[in-house]
């Protein structure tokens, strides 16, 4: 209802300033102050939504229909003239510098809200189950595959826990389960590497830094405290 009370303000704004009514300079400031208001808010946006909401379903406000905006392009459900349910997002380039390619998934009330599908400007998609517009967990998929994380991400990249497998055809191939923190190894984690060199232990820039454990392949063991993946010191007894 708030919603419909500001479309309802603002188109009698308009009609006000545009027909020369005699009003007193405070009335007029205030009529001005509140268009700027509501153009502020983007609510100018939603105008051609709310009409064929209106029209469609009055009672309900429920529908399907389009949305256009600067910052992106919606074709989905709505409810009370703005995105929820199933849709998807076609975001412009200048959004976050082009960050965001789509949403397709979920919404409740424009932001994610269960499941979908997040893919970025260098083609990384995320595909899982979004707890609120900016946490999720599932499935991460890099570029040509070569990558694939399982866990826990935000909208800004891998946080909390998760489990990647690298497969750039590098020594550094393996599997790392543990936390991470912007995209990298970062806190308790383990990693086993392809030709079975498990490490164990605390990470930071996604390397061994700080306390943990070196097994090789053959089974010896390097326990203490690691720099950049160099053991630089060993417990004394």
């Amino acid at each position: 209802m708030l919603i419909i009370l500001l479309f309802v303000l603002l188109i009698i704004t308009i009609i006000v300033l545009a027909s020369g009514f005699p009003l007193n300079f405070f009335l007029k400031s205030l009529f001005l102050s509140f268009l700027i208001l509501c153009i502020s808010l983007r609510l100018i946006y939603y105008t051609p939504v709310m009409l064929l909401g209106f029209l469609h379903s009055p009672l309900d406000h429920t529908f399907t229909g389009e949305l256009k905006t600067r910052d992106y392009q919606y074709l989905g459900e709505f409810k009370y003239w703005i995105p929820h349910g199933e849709g998807k997002k076609i975001y412009s380039k200048t959004y976050h510098d082009g960050y965001y390619v789509s949403y397709d998934g979920g919404l409740r009330f424009n932001k994610y809200k269960g499941f979908g599908t997040l893919i970025l400007w260098d083609g990384t998609e995320y595909v899982g189950k979004w707890k609120d517009n900016d946490t999720g967990s599932g499935v991460a998929t890099f570029p040509n595959s070569i990558r694939i994380y399982e866990g826990s991400w935000t909208k800004n990249g891998l946080n909390g826990f998760g489990t990647m497998v690298l497969n750039e055809n590098t020594e550094k191939d393996g599997i790392y389960t543990g936390e991470f923190k912007d995209n990298k190894f970062h806190g308790q984690g383990k990693y086993q590497w392809n030709d079975g060199e498990i490490y164990e232990g605390e990470f930071a820039n996604s390397e061994p830094n700080g306390n943990g454990t070196l097994t090789t392949p053959t089974g010896q063991k390097f326990s203490g405290k690691f720099k950049n993946s160099i053991l630089i010191n060993t417990p004394t007894r």
